[in-house]
């Protein structure tokens, strides 16, 4: 009688299987959220703009989830449209912290207190403003890392798959 610890051919197949699966599901995923944040980024450059004010304008300081110092811009502006009074604080589609205050430093500089600012508004929902329109640079970096991501992804996971249909057949 012998003992065999190991997996046989058809459990190593399904495994390989669920691995590829798993990996195209889970890259399908983020380009999908990619895809829909930079469609809605590119369709912010076509909304009108009106005159605004800076309301609040400072660096707000944060912790990661490892106790690292993070920093973001802080920018709260109001606006008219139609005679209809709204307030603000999107400053662009994709805001983020970053470890360096300076990013953050350089867009309050940027939008100081009582000066006016150009807002872009949503003309079907006017609440819907930014001061910033269509896709930062860390967001058009992000959607290429996808892609790439992706096509890695993919040519790694086709020269399993043709050695999983290479073992099955041959």
């Amino acid at each position: 009688m012998s003992v065999s610890f190991g997996r046989t051919r058809r459990q190593r197949g399904d495994t390989l299987f669920g691995n590829i699966l798993g990996i195209f599901i889970g890259v399908g995923a983020a380009l999908g959220m990619q895809f829909t944040i930079m469609q809605t980024a590119s369709e912010t450059e076509s909304w009108p703009s009106v005159q605004g004010t800076v309301l609040e304008s400072r660096v707000e300081e944060s912790r990661d989830n490892d106790g690292e110092r993070m920093y973001s811009a802080y920018v709260r502006y109001r606006y008219e449209v139609n005679g209809e009074p709204y307030t603000s604080d999107q400053i662009n589609i994709f805001q983020g912290s970053t470890g360096s205050r300076r990013p953050a430093q350089n867009t309050v500089n940027e939008y100081r207190v009582e000066s006016p600012v150009e807002v872009f508004y949503n003309p079907d929902a006017p609440a819907d403003a930014l001061l910033q329109v269509g896709a930062t640079t860390l967001l058009k970096w992000l959607y290429r890392g996808a892609w790439i991501l992706a096509a890695l992804c993919a040519s790694a996971a086709s020269g399993k798959v043709f050695r999983l249909l290479r073992a099955f057949i041959g």
